[in-house]
């Protein structure tokens, strides 16, 4: 049980990173994703999850405390970000070495943002009982199935060449 649920956990940060980065751009015709709500700060398994006062308040005080070690990160992302901006917009030669270096400080900041995401989801799943973490589940494989079958309407094209 432990291991299928933490098996999702990557899928989940993947799918929530995306969303979070604005890599999730609706195309065309097609509706927008649906604002993250319910307090969740972008965890589904905890979408319709009952909790009880104890656990909401432990909760409150990951998210925050998450919240709370993450503005530095964000701060020197936001910072490099810049840096690597300039440097693309300055004119003239770009020093190479120097944009490379500051893509591979971005990337390492990136590797921790995504640890503490995880070390916040493993909190997450700590806090939850059992029959908790069976219902987010179930409920996550419904999600997933019904996801599946909308893929299939939207692009049937796709799944018929991968046969």
């Amino acid at each position: 049980m432990k291991r299928s649920f933490l098996a999702m956990i990557p899928m989940t940060m993947l799918a929530f990173g995306a969303v979070a980065s604005g890599n999730a751009i609706a195309a065309p015709g097609n509706p927008p994703p649906p604002p993250m709500c319910g307090g969740s700060h972008g965890f589904p398994m905890l979408h319709g999850v009952d909790l009880t006062a104890e656990q909401k308040t432990s909760l409150k005080k990951i998210f925050k405390d998450g919240h709370e070690s993450g503005k530095a990160l964000h701060a020197q992302e936001r910072t490099l970000h810049d840096q690597i901006a300039n440097q693309l917009m300055t004119p003239g030669k770009i020093d190479r070495s120097q944009l490379d270096s500051l893509v591979q400080q971005q990337s390492a900041l990136h590797a921790k943002e995504e640890a503490a995401r995880i070390d916040t989801a493993v909190k997450i799943h700590d806090l939850l009982t059992t029959k908790q973490l069976t219902e987010a589940k179930d409920r996550q494989d419904k999600i997933k199935a019904l996801m599946d079958q909308i893929h299939q309407i939207d692009h049937p094209e796709h799944d018929d060449q991968d046969d």
